[in-house]
């Protein structure tokens, strides 16, 4: 690799998926969960996975038929010990996994609006994106309402800007499948279709005067190539979601 290159972020791990393979929609899942929460980072990735990972065997074990002590490796006293070790990372683990959710979540805001804003009147900016997102009261994915500061908006920016697509794809999915709420980790098949056509109008289209486009295509996460996935129609579902009613009045002196 010639210096100063990178390996382009891919999702390799997606030509593994087959939807009718719980296992296999586990595994994939996770992994792509674990993208879309550390993208950076490889190690807290990987923490995360073995996380999940052994929540899932615990899972199984609850639930498996004619298993009296419903635990991972039939020891009573390792599978205690595993369970005590699992609650205390998971104490450790989930508030953080709420934070860099609703951090991720507005990453995946702010390329939502732009892309509306470029669809609905030619004009999508950062700064119009983030007026709506900070003018605009919303949910978040547990259904709290929330307000964001626009102080925020840029740091989440910076931090998830290579798996905003991802992240405003997950907003989208959990939004048109309320059944999905408490399955975070489980629909590649949705979230993928999704998150390509965010991708690709966010390589392409470039905001206002700038000389880059929104997102960068060498530093955007994307599936490999030979990942099959259906169509979607981002044009065609923001013309029916997004809506003038909500927007501010001084959205349109904004650059």
């Amino acid at each position: 690799m010639p210096e100063g290159a990178h390996a382009l972020p891919t999702l390799d791990f997606l030509s593994e998926f087959n939807s009718q393979d719980n296992e296999s929609r586990f595994s994939v899942g996770v992994r792509l969960n674990a993208v879309m929460l550390y993208p950076t980072n490889w190690q807290l990735r990987e923490e995360y996975i073995v996380f999940r990972e052994v929540e899932w065997e615990q899972h199984k074990a609850r639930t498996r038929e004619g298993n009296p002590i419903a635990g991972i490796t039939g020891n009573g006293k390792i599978d205690d010990w595993l369970s005590r070790l699992a609650d205390m990372q998971r104490r450790h683990i989930e508030p953080e996994i709420r934070k860099r959710t609703h951090t991720g979540i507005l990453a995946g805001k702010r390329l939502y609006y732009v892309a509306g804003l470029a669809i609905h009147i030619n004009g999508g900016s950062f700064r119009r994106a983030d007026e709506l997102i900070s003018y605009k009261r919303d949910h978040d994915i547990g259904g709290k309402i929330i307000a964001t500061a626009k102080g925020a908006i840029h740091p989440a920016w910076r931090e998830y800007k290579s798996v905003s697509h991802l992240w405003t794809a997950e907003w989208i999915t959990k939004s048109v499948y309320p059944d999905l709420q408490n399955m975070p980790e489980h629909y590649p098949e949705k979230l993928i279709p999704i998150a390509e056509w965010f991708r690709k109008f966010g390589e392409s289209y470039y905001p206002g005067n700038t000389k880059q486009p929104v997102l960068e295509p060498d530093w955007t996460w994307q599936p490999p190539p030979d990942f099959q996935m259906d169509p979607f129609n981002g044009e065609d579902f923001l013309i029916q979601d997004i809506g003038h009613d909500f927007w501010p009045e001084n959205l349109a002196k904004l650059p």
